[in-house]
């Protein structure tokens, strides 16, 4: 599977994903604990509350779990990318509340939407594209 990052930002990557519907992988860094709220499915005592929490998103037309492409592969694929990332400090997740599924024409406004409730980014930057990082 190739992947390509459309979005790079201090917080944020979006990654699109090369598969036969389109796909896209948001990372966020939420620079906070982790709380109990971040894993609903688990008992609260079964969470450590490390110092750093990434939320995990994919944006996609269809479910994954009914497509090619694998949870587990996905779950692989992040733990790539944020492999510089000190795990004993840092935790993350993707949960079922955390895969969204919408038409094509809808993906920027929901990307817009999480960029704004997670890390205050109004609206997809534009320009910037002659660096590595859109901020």
């Amino acid at each position: 599977m190739r992947i390509k990052r459309t979005l790079r930002l201090k917080n944020a990557e979006v990654w699109k994903l090369d598969l036969p519907f389109f796909c896209f992988l948001i990372i966020l860094d939420l620079r906070r604990p982790s709380e109990p709220g971040d894993y609903p499915y688990l008992p609260p005592e079964d969470i450590d509350g490390r110092d750093n929490y990434i939320k995990v998103f994919t944006i996609s037309e269809m479910e994954l779990e009914g497509s090619c492409l694998k949870l587990d592969t996905v779950v692989d694929l992040v733990e790539d990318l944020i492999h510089q990332v000190d795990q004993g400090f840092c935790d993350w997740n993707m949960s079922k509340e955390t895969r969204i599924v919408c038409k094509q024409e809808d993906v920027t406004a929901n990307l817009n939407d999480l960029l704004l409730r997670y890390i205050g980014v109004e609206h997809l930057p534009e320009g910037n594209r002659k660096y590595l990082s859109q901020d």
